[in-house]
Parts: structure tokens; sequence; C-alpha cells
């Protein structure tokens, strides 16, 4: 089987969704457009973690960054692009920038103060100051699927 972004994507809301609910740290956020007055122009997130003294309104835009962005990279993605909406993300205040890899089975943190790590397999992927007491092997948010990127077809003759 061939990875699925969306079906990263939807894996990672569960756990964080299942932990930040239970703790009552915040809430995870399909973005839609309500981040694009901050940084706009760029790929909208897959993901936004905003903790409690964060959270906007249903539906309303807001000048508050979110505190974790995430995204899941495909092949397909330009570098230059996703280097650009990382930069812009920490520029505007997010505190980690998460970069999945589904076709790697990685994961690549930046933090706010511009250090970052890939992490792959066993790894556990932490965000202290965003969600304390989290830790989940990466391999759980790629389980299932496979870390190979889709064959393309052979050339038409």
């Amino acid at each position: 089987m061939n990875y699925d972004p969306t079906r990263t994507v939807e894996t990672i809301a569960g756990l964080l969704t299942a932990y930040a609910e239970a703790e009552g740290y915040g809430r995870l956020v399909r973005p839609g457009n309500r981040y694009d007055g901050l940084v706009g122009g760029i790929r909208r997130p897959d993901l936004v973690f905003v903790t409690c003294d964060r959270v906007p309104e249903a539906g309303e835009a807001t000048e508050s960054p979110p505190d974790l962005v995430i995204n899941v990279i495909t092949p397909t993605d330009l570098a230059g692009a996703m280097n650009l909406a990382l930069m812009r993300w920490l520029d505007a205040g997010a505190r980690n920038v998460w970069e999945l890899f589904p076709h790697r089975g990685s994961v690549i943190v930046r933090r706010s103060d511009r250090t970052g790590q890939c992490l792959k397999g066993n790894d556990l992927l932490t965000a202290p100051d965003i969600l304390p007491g989290f830790s989940v092997p990466v391999a759980a948010f790629f389980a299932g699927l496979s870390t190979a990127a889709p064959v393309p077809p052979p050339p038409v003759q």
C-alpha cells in the first residue's frame, strides 16, 4: 500500500486531539482561512494546535499565531515553497512547526529559536512547552503506511 497524506493527517489529529482534550491544553484546528491574514500567500498547513489562551472563535480570522503548525509533506511539494512557509510561520510567532514526511517515515521539528531535529522510527516526538507530557514514537504517525514513495508509471512509448 502506498502512503496517503490524508490518512497521516487523520492519524496525527486523532493522537493529538485525544491527548490535548484529555489534558485540557488546547485544541487542534483545521486552519481553513483563519490565519491567511497572518501569513497569507503560502500553503495552508494541514493542522494547527492552539493552546487554550490562543483558541480563536469558530470560523473567525485571528492575528494570534498557532502554537504548533503541522504540515504533511509529499514528494510533489516544492522544497523552496515549504521552507518559505516554515519561516513565515516561525516569524509570525508559531512555537513549533512539524514537517511530516510519510514517504520517508520521518518528522522534522523546527522551533521558534530556529533549532530543529529530524526524527524517525522509535524516536519520540514531544513538544514539552506546548503539550507537556505528550510523547509518541514517530512510527505511530505512519502506522500501516508504506514508507516507499509511489512508483510512477512507466513512460508512454
